[in-house]
């Protein structure tokens, strides 16, 4: 549930991390498949309280650290810089950059976004 006027946050945020797709397309963490095994250690622990597992096995997919990036994964870029990183996306419009994930060798990202109004 949310509160009034954040779906659209809760829908972007959806978006950039892959779960609107539904459960069929989480990804999995660790195991015989060749991902990593762990997030960051700070996601880890702020992770632990999502309960569906698979659910919880993705985000943390997505909060991997920089060399676990490169190959698998993508590293959480917080407000810190635009995904991938020097990249300004869409800054010059005047966004507020709320979110940000790098994946690869930074060769790309996601970010949520709050545009200005107009």
């Amino acid at each position: 549930m949310t509160a009034k006027g954040d779906d659209g946050l809760l829908d972007a945020l959806r978006a950039a991390t892959f779960t609107h797709r539904g459960p069929a397309h989480l990804i999995p963490m660790g195991g015989d498949d060749g991902y990593v095994e762990e997030a960051e250690l700070q996601w880890e622990k702020a992770l632990r309280p999502v309960q569906n597992q698979a659910l919880r096995d993705h985000l943390r997919f997505h909060c991997v650290g920089d060399a676990d990036a490169v190959s698998a994964g993508a590293q959480y870029l917080a407000t810190a810089e635009w995904p991938p990183p020097g990249s300004g996306a869409v800054a010059h419009l005047g966004a507020t950059l709320i979110a940000g994930w790098s994946f690869g060798e930074y060769q790309h990202g996601a970010a949520v976004v709050r545009l200005p109004n107009p």
